[in-house]
């Protein structure tokens, strides 16, 4: 370990973090990890004064805030000058050191690197042990697996040009042995560190074969659930953008499309007729040396847009029906997290960082990242449960539309029901409303009739206006009488 020379605790603590990978839009998740950090540190001015270094293709600075700033160093010796490497995860410095970022390390309190190799790690180093300032490191990428990932490509095609030397290649074993002078360097860097932070279970392991188990510290990482939610699902989107139908069984991949990352595997899992007899598309949101030849071997069937923007990630990770990561060299899957928090379920590798995060049978499966037809049968189910579901819920919606045709038809009947009881009552009305008026006429006829001041004469004409009155009365009788014997017929 490098020895530390105690410093005031003055408040803001000065912190350098080393990502030696280049800074560009279409930066891969260990970039975005830290400016995603810078970002929240802006919050915090009072105990934390932040530069965050990356690589860049021009030397700057970027301020976030008055105790936040992003820099850029131009690579000493960038693997983009190394054509044999072919396609690579992404290009970082190889140079011992980087002289100029030793110098710019000369006012920081703590150093953090975030990988145990390239030249970032050097002048951190270096600057660490001049000025016993602390060091810290972090685990973000699996540079032995990759490493040796990338090996084993670059074997297989040097096995293509010359099969004689196929027994000498495979005897020297060079991959593995990559991987073991990678990971011994990785662990000396570890043991260098005050402490080592770490994002799964397989990262402790690892460390802590290198050091004391205090000395591994958890490196948390957060989720945008502002970004990341159900509420992102737009698949009328995807279908405008890049040709996603709308009717069709969604299965999304959102990462780096290379060796790496495993996606060959989905091309041994699915093809074309498959996915057809699934009501199936995928949807490739990413780039890398595998985006052609995914493109010729899924063709109609899958939709491959390359790096899109965050909020356009989140638009898929929530409209897909299933996500898929068969990536096994993970050291964590941010995006598996914003997956779930997006409300889709996953089928992810049982091997790499995706691995802990799936409840397993609830938001998903873990799967072994060497067996397609695992991943096939798993797609399958998901479709199947996914159109089963679909038919339940057409089923509720046809349920609920005869209940509500029913409920029109019966509205309907009551109000045709009112109509004719109002126009019975009318009609009843009319009459009722006749015999009533001339009640009244014959009872003060009658009245009349009962006193003795009337002569013979005024009696018969009285006599007779009330047999009249009496008549009209019978006819509004019979008019009522004749409304009721319709009504029971």
């Amino acid at each position: 370990m490098i020895a530390v020379t105690p410093f005031p605790q003055a408040a803001p603590l000065k912190v350098a973090v080393l990502v030696a990978l280049f800074r560009r839009p279409d930066a891969g998740g260990h970039v975005k990890c830290w400016e995603r950090f810078a970002t929240a540190a802006a919050a915090f001015p009072d105990p934390i004064d932040l530069t965050v270094h990356f690589l860049g293709d021009a030397e700057g600075c970027e301020d976030l805030a008055a105790n936040v700033r992003l820099k850029t160093w131009r690579p000493r010796f960038c693997t983009a000058r190394l054509p044999f490497l072919g396609p690579t995860p992404g290009d970082t410095d190889l140079a011992p050191s980087h002289p100029a970022l030793t110098r710019d390390l000369g006012s920081a309190d703590v150093i953090h690197t975030t990988d145990a190799f390239f030249s970032f790690t050097g002048s951190a180093r270096r600057a660490a042990a001049a000025r016993g300032r602390p060091l810290v490191t972090s685990v973000h990428t699996d540079t032995p697996g990759y490493a040796r990932a990338l090996a084993v490509r670059e074997t297989e095609r040097l096995l293509a040009r010359l099969p004689q030397a196929r027994p000498l290649i495979r005897r020297l074993a060079l991959p593995d042995r990559l991987y073991d002078v990678l990971a011994r360097r990785l662990a000396r860097h570890q043991a260098e560190a005050v402490f080592t932070l770490v994002s799964s279970a397989d990262q402790r392991r690892q460390a802590e074969a290198a050091v004391a188990p205090d000395l591994v510290q958890p490196l948390e990482r957060g989720i945008d659930f502002a970004t990341f939610s159900p509420a992102a699902r737009d698949r009328a989107f995807l279908e405008q953008a890049y040709g996603a139908p709308r009717d069709r069984f969604l299965i999304a991949y959102v990462g780096r499309l290379d060796c790496c990352k495993n996606v060959s595997l989905l091309v041994q899992a699915f093809d074309h007729d498959g996915l057809a007899a699934m009501n199936a598309h995928l949807l490739f949101a990413g780039d890398g040396p595998e985006r052609a030849a995914l493109a010729r071997h899924f063709g109609p069937r899958a939709s491959l847009p390359g790096a899109l923007p965050q909020i356009d990630a989140a638009r898929v990770l929530a409209s897909a029906d299933l996500f898929v990561f068969p990536s096994q060299l993970e050291t964590f899957a941010n995006v598996v997290r914003e997956c779930l928090a997006s409300g889709t379920g996953a089928l992810v590798s049982n091997r790499g960082g995706g691995a802990g995060d799936v409840d397993a049978g609830v938001t998903g499966r873990y799967l072994p990242p060497d067996d397609p037809a695992a991943w096939r049968d798993a797609a399958r189910a998901a479709a199947a449960d996914e159109l089963s579901s679909a038919n339940a819920e057409l089923e509720a919606a046809n349920q609920q539309l005869r209940q509500a045709q029913a409920q029109l038809v019966q509205s309907a009947k009551m109000a045709s029901l009112g109509e004719l009881v109002a126009g019975i009552a009318h009609e009843i009305n009319n009459p009722l409303a006749f015999i009533l008026g001339h009640q009244n006429t014959v009872e003060r006829l009658t009245g009349q009739l009962a006193g003795d001041h009337l002569s013979e004469a005024d009696k018969a004409a009285t006599l007779a206006k009330t047999a009249d009155r009496l008549g009209a009365m019978r006819m509004g009788l019979q008019r009522i009488q004749s409304l009721v014997l319709n009504l029971r017929k």
